[in-house]
């Protein structure tokens, strides 16, 4: 019995409720009997969970309002990457342009990125693992130039791809996700993450915690890196199937992915969050709140 007590105050403890329930009081509907919600008020801007077919909305708020999606991008850029069919066990060299330009960084937070050495040679396998993992933007751009594209004709056919998959409301100018010009909405990343995390390699690199690769140096020297997920919700009490996060200062703090909590299965979109906290305790609230639904 006290095992049971002390579980259920470690499960409330790491369940944050944030703000409050939106109640059909505050809706302006009346003899309603209480507790009853619509659920959660969010710092969010937009909102979408479906099931995980993606065919029933359990709760959406502004899903149809196009908006920046920061690093959200990179999950068609691996997409369609992949799509390609490259070798996975090639060896690219790191060059001068797969560095991140000064004047594209956010002004509060730093783009991600691996302190990689021009000259030095990594496998694809290693950049598509960090691309996702560490979300690092350099990484991206040598994935992309490894493909033999321009970045015009790959952001082309990611484009393509987001009309063929429905995405109506989606269009990319770069695969990084660094733009505020790549703009969707919460309804088309919801069939954005279908797909996506319907490719295990995908799926299982978005979810792993630590990554851990060798390079080689210009010198012929070898290098060992190891770069921690940058989503701090597999740290949590909802089991994680596959998810990205992105920040961009016009995007605020976004998130796409696919859940589990209570036994259901449920595909969760956030754009633009106040703060990462606020994502955080919004997307275990909703999860939550929706698992019961």
């Amino acid at each position: 019995m006290l095992s049971l007590i002390f579980a259920s105050i470690i499960l409330l403890n790491q369940l944050v409720i944030p703000n409050h329930f939106v109640s059909l009081a505050d809706q302006g509907i009346k003899n309603v009997q209480y507790p009853y919600s619509f659920g959660l008020k969010t710092t969010a801007r937009s909102v979408l969970i479906t099931d995980s077919t993606g065919e029933k909305i359990i709760f959406q708020k502004n899903s149809q309002e196009i908006l920046p999606i920061a690093s959200l991008t990179k999950l068609m850029t691996v997409l369609i990457f992949l799509g390609l069919n490259p070798n996975l066990e090639e060896i690219v060299e790191i060059r001068p342009e797969d560095a991140i330009a000064e004047e594209v960084q956010s002004n509060s937070l730093a783009p991600s990125k691996i302190n990689f050495t021009v000259g030095e040679k990594i496998k694809l396998n290693d950049l598509l693992a960090v691309s996702l993992i560490k979300s690092a933007n350099n990484a991206v751009r040598a994935l992309v130039r490894s493909t033999g594209l321009g970045q015009e004709e790959f952001v082309k056919l990611m484009n393509e791809k987001a009309k063929l998959s429905g995405m109506n409301n989606t269009f990319f100018v770069e695969p990084t996700g660094l733009s505020p010009g790549n703009r969707s909405t919460a309804e088309d990343l919801d069939k954005l993450v279908k797909i996506v995390f319907d490719n295990p390699l995908i799926k299982q690199l978005s979810i792993s915690k630590i990554y851990n690769f060798k390079t080689i140096l210009p010198d012929g020297q070898e290098k060992k890196y190891q770069v921690r997920n940058i989503n701090k919700l597999l740290n949590s009490f909802l089991k994680i199937i596959g998810a990205k996060t992105g920040y961009l200062d016009e995007a605020g703090y976004c998130f796409a992915g696919l859940l589990e909590y209570n036994n259901k299965k449920m595909i969760v979109v956030t754009l633009n969050s106040q703060s990462e906290k606020d994502r955080m305790q919004e997307i275990k609230g909703l999860t939550w709140w929706a698992s019961g639904r």
